[in-house]
């Protein structure tokens, strides 16, 4: 019994064109994370002051990378 195998078109050619694409949207621009220590190092705040500002809108929000990890974003002008 021989295996079926699917093949590929040609990178280039109008079949490999019609493929279904996986990324629909172009993936976000990168954005360098710090931790609060390092920002407390740049911006010389509170932490209470900091989050305020946050909840104003004054501030970058923290973000999480994982559930235990919160960072913020260096990419910001108030941080640059």
């Amino acid at each position: 019994m021989k295996d079926k195998q699917q093949h590929l078109p040609q990178l280039g050619t109008a079949a490999y064109e019609e493929l279904p694409q996986l990324v629909t949207k172009p993936p976000l621009p990168f954005r360098r994370t710090i931790r609060r220590q390092e920002l407390h190092q740049i911006v010389p705040l509170a932490e209470t002051t900091i989050y305020h500002m946050e909840r104003r809108g004054e501030f970058p929000r923290r973000f999480n990378l994982t559930p235990m990890c919160g960072v913020g974003s260096r990419g910001s002008r108030s941080l640059d």
